[in-house]
């Protein structure tokens, strides 16, 4: 199987307030710096290629803007503000730029009132560069038209639970609901359990228990705490539920552990 090494970098949020019916924007003299995910909010918008052609995308639609493309775009029927909002990045596979397609073009998804729940969230969480990412791996999971086969399946596989990793990189002892896990990763909770299992082979719980088992394997081999503070650390119900939950593990009980059995 072949493996791809993607990065994502300059990743910025735009709600773009300044838009209005009859506004235009062009980069066909100077073509797109970034690449962009731009979805309709509350307009339409008429798209005009070099070659002639234009696309019509309306209120509810999402572009990939390609870095590099030309293209001069129209705005109209503007009904809420913001009437668009933009998130822009940089994509390079195995050190090389990469784009998606050469040129603009229309999302298109199963679920795509999913994209609009997607940056809707997204505007909580501008200032999140790990929101901003799970923004973007969600909105690729979902486009249909989205190259498909390995390059597809490993830009996604290890990248679209990256925040929820992340965050629990974080939490000194991992403690955290499923819920936020989720959110963070703006999936529902039962796509997350889904996905992360996918990934990395195991639930959600199972893997936070493993780290926790981990932790407290650290902390009884420093000898400066006892099995009561450990269980009380990594915020086990009791000592005896830890105790029986670490020799599940372990294969040892924590005393045993302790004393050099483990």
């Amino acid at each position: 199987m072949n493996v791809f090494d993607f990065t994502v970098s300059d990743m910025r949020f735009y709600e773009q307030y300044y838009f209005k019916s009859g506004s235009e924007v062009s980069f066909i003299s100077k073509p797109r710096l970034h690449h962009g995910i731009l979805y309709l909010r509350s307009c339409d918008i008429d798209v005009y290629l070099p070659s002639g052609e234009m696309i019509y995308a309306k209120s509810g639609d999402t572009l990939y803007l390609p870095s590099g493309s030309k293209y001069r775009s129209v705005f109209a029927r503007v009904t809420d503000s913001p009437p668009s909002l933009l998130l822009n990045f940089d994509l390079r596979l195995d050190s090389q730029k990469y784009a998606f397609s050469d040129r603009v073009t229309l999302i298109t998804s199963k679920d795509a009132g999913r994209i609009g729940e997607i940056f809707e969230q997204t505007r909580e969480k501008q200032d999140s560069p790990f929101g901003l990412k799970a923004a973007l791996y969600s909105v690729l999971e979902l486009w249909d038209a989205f190259e498909s086969g390995d390059i597809k399946r490993d830009f996604l596989q290890n990248t679209v639970i990256t925040p929820a990793l992340s965050l629990l990189e974080q939490s000194p002892y991992l403690n955290v609901p499923i819920s936020v896990l989720a959110e963070e990763c703006h999936m529902s909770q039962s796509f997350f359990r889904k996905k992360f299992h996918e990934i990395m082979g195991v639930s959600p719980k199972d893997f936070c228990l493993e780290k926790r088992i981990e932790k407290a394997c650290a902390l009884l081999s420093s000898g400066e705490v006892n099995v009561s503070e450990v269980s009380l650390l990594l915020e086990f119900s009791s000592p005896s539920y830890f105790s029986r939950i670490f020799k599940q593990k372990t294969g040892f009980s924590p005393i045993d552990f302790i004393k050099g059995k483990g």
